[in-house]
């Protein structure tokens, strides 16, 4: 299990890494491209950390974040997606 704690991933691509079991309490997570990755079973991750980072549909979060957040995430997935859309090959 990885140790985050604090950690200051601000920007980190981060795409399609397992991180669960990851303790990222306290991280920063501004900014960092969490697409694709797994967070199912991340230890201490806040919706506040959730929300400044980068996800997409295949992101997985804890069933509490996403329980509790679903309209917020459902617009920050449509967000990505209308990024990669608006991108060229």
């Amino acid at each position: 299990m990885a140790n985050l704690i604090r950690a200051d991933l601000f920007g980190a691509v981060l795409s399609k890494a397992n991180l669960s079991g990851a303790n990222l309490g306290g991280a920063n997570l501004g900014g960092a491209d969490l697409g694709g990755a797994v967070l199912s079973g991340a230890k201490n991750l806040t919706w506040e950390q959730v929300s400044v980072a980068i996800i997409d549909d295949e992101t997985r979060l804890p069933t509490e974040i996403e329980e509790n957040n679903k309209d917020e995430l459902k617009a920050m997935r449509e967000k990505t997606v209308a990024v990669d859309s608006t991108e060229g090959p």
